[in-house]
């Protein structure tokens, strides 16, 4: 996975050493431009980047990348990103992100759609990585303490104790996947939220996502569920030859097909996604056999989903969070008439038993108001190819007020892949959304701009998060004042979500500005075309 380069000469030529270097670990490539990758349609109906459009999502790829892979990266916060954790996102001092979720995928989206080398580079590191890292490449015999002496892992001595003792074993690992072993082709076993050496430094107890049994070390799992997005090898492969990312999935997905199909509506079906990805780069008939097992068992369960839908209290993971995806895929793949029907008959009834909060522009994913990280970028993907099949534009604009408020929020890398489909739905349809400013200032109840007269000033206010505040209880007021002193006003009445906007002409009166927001419960975060500030800004 590294190539080391020795490049022999003076001192003062060290600069042309250099440039030898990065010739042999970064070579000049040619690759087509963004629109002929995404009309290709290859990998779906994706929108290239266009100057001007879609803003506000173009703006936070960028952020969300650039925090993973440059940011991140800094000395400071470069703990655990030695050679064993090259390439993966290291989020903090301690704590690295284990490719979650599938970005070696998402980092290729964002390359075929943009053109942007930075991206292919970390593309390529990522799946080097994870193909050479976090898979496990041999079957074991006996305890494979071995595995947890990366950063991050159980300590020797605490792996070999755990092996003699079952009770210790139960107390400290809590789950340990399907065996003890980690199959060849399954994935490596990681602490609880990549938090830490998981022996040495449990997940603190005042992180609120975390099971409580799970703070003392979890084992992670050793199965391709969760963890095991694969299609990012494949990805690579088809881009660039490179017959190893091949390899590695191919041996990922005799891993998979060698277990008996579950069925279910959380990550697990993962699985699905990986095998669509690996049958469109092999023809392996038994990938597409498995994956319609799983279609037509969801199918047939579907009712229950719809149960725990309506049994939901509180903010979750999205409920069809990868279910859908991989439904599409394979319709997308055949053209099957009768998957495409079981499609329409699953998303329909799903999303009428979403819980959601009504805003003036339109339903709302309840759960986005709790949970930062939901996971739902694949559901507006899903909607959007609801639309393909019928042409009924009401599957888009369904989702269209949740994905503005999402966008803003998103740390998950669901939203770099599945993003672009929804997009190119919106573009279908010629629906204008998401130019708005990004937000610039969070968690603000006030924030003043100065107005020239010169031209337009665009101004929004994101309403969410209304923490614990059910829907039909909040109430509040989103005010901007001109310097005259007269103000425009939106109520906050039976949503805690909503996105409001202030759009003012250049011939508005000159001077200082502010916008206010309030609300039980609620945060706002706040974008101008102009700067904003806490405080008043000068005259001058």
């Amino acid at each position: 996975m590294h190539t080391l380069v020795l490049a022999f000469g003076r001192q003062e030529h060290l600069a042309q050493q250099l440039q030898y270097t990065q010739a042999i670990t970064r070579p000049v490539k040619y690759f087509p431009t963004p629109q002929w990758f995404c009309d290709s349609k290859v990998w779906g109906d994706i929108i290239p980047r266009q100057p001007g459009k879609f803003q506000l999502f173009e703006d936070m790829a960028v952020r969300k990348i650039t925090n993973d892979f440059i940011t991140a990266r800094k000395p400071e916060n470069r703990v655990c990103s030695g050679m064993m954790n090259f390439g993966d996102i290291p989020q903090g001092p301690n704590w690295w992100g284990n490719m979650e979720t599938a970005y070696v995928h998402a980092l290729f989206i964002q390359f075929i759609r943009t053109g942007g080398r930075q991206y292919y580079d970390f593309f390529e590191q990522a799946a080097r990585h994870f193909r050479d890292i976090d898979i496990n490449h041999a079957d074991f015999r006996g305890w494979d303490y071995g595995m947890w002496l990366m950063p991050g892992y159980v300590p020797e001595s605490l792996a070999k104790e755990c092996a003699q003792n079952e009770q210790l074993r139960e107390e400290v690992f809590y789950y340990l996947g399907e065996a003890h072993n980690p199959p060849k082709g399954g994935i490596r076993r990681h602490s609880y939220r990549h938090y830490g050496n998981a022996g040495q430094h449990p997940t603190p107890d005042r992180d609120p996502y975390t099971p409580w049994k799970r703070r003392k070390c979890y084992a992670g799992t050793c199965a391709i569920g969760g963890h095991g997005w694969f299609v990012g090898l494949v990805d690579h492969y088809l881009l660039t030859g490179d017959q190893r990312s091949l390899e590695i999935a191919k041996m990922c997905g005799e891993h998979i097909l060698s277990r008996e199909q579950h069925v279910g509506w959380g990550r697990d079906n993962w699985r699905n996604v990986d095998l669509m990805a690996l049958y469109r780069a092999t023809g392996d008939e038994r990938c597409l056999r498995h994956v319609r097992q799983a279609i037509e068992g969801l199918y047939n369960q579907r009712e229950k989903v719809i149960e725990g839908l309506k049994n939901q209290k509180e903010s979750l993971m999205s409920p069809y969070y990868t279910i859908l995806q991989f439904v599409r895929r394979y319709h997308r793949c055949t053209g099957d008439p009768q998957v495409a029907k079981m499609y329409m008959e699953m998303i329909d009834p799903w999303i009428d038993h979403m819980i959601w909060a009504e805003s003036r522009l339109g339903p709302v994913f309840y759960y986005i108001r709790d949970f930062l990280d939901s996971r739902c970028s694949t559901d507006f993907a899903d909607l959007a190819y609801a639309y393909k099949l019928t042409g009924d534009r009401s599957y888009v604009d369904r989702a269209l007020s949740s994905y503005e408020l999402y966008v803003p929020i998103v740390s998950d890398s669901t939203f770099l892949f599945a993003g672009p489909e929804y997009l190119y739905a919106l573009d279908q349809l010629g629906i204008k959304a998401l130019d708005d400013p990004k937000p610039q200032l969070w968690y603000v109840h006030d924030a003043y701009f100065r107005h020239t007269g010169d031209q337009p000033v665009r101004v929004m206010v994101f309403q969410w998060s209304g923490y614990r505040v059910p829907a039909e209880q909040t109430e509040g007021v989103v005010r901007l004042t001109k310097p005259s002193g007269q103000t425009i006003e939106h109520k906050i009445t039976t949503t805690g979500l909503d996105v409001h906007r202030f759009n003012i002409p250049a011939s508005s009166e000159p001077g200082i500005y502010r916008i206010h927001a309030e609300g039980d419960g609620l945060y706002f975060n706040m974008g101008a075309s102009r700067p904003l500030r806490k405080g008043i800004p000068s005259q001058q």
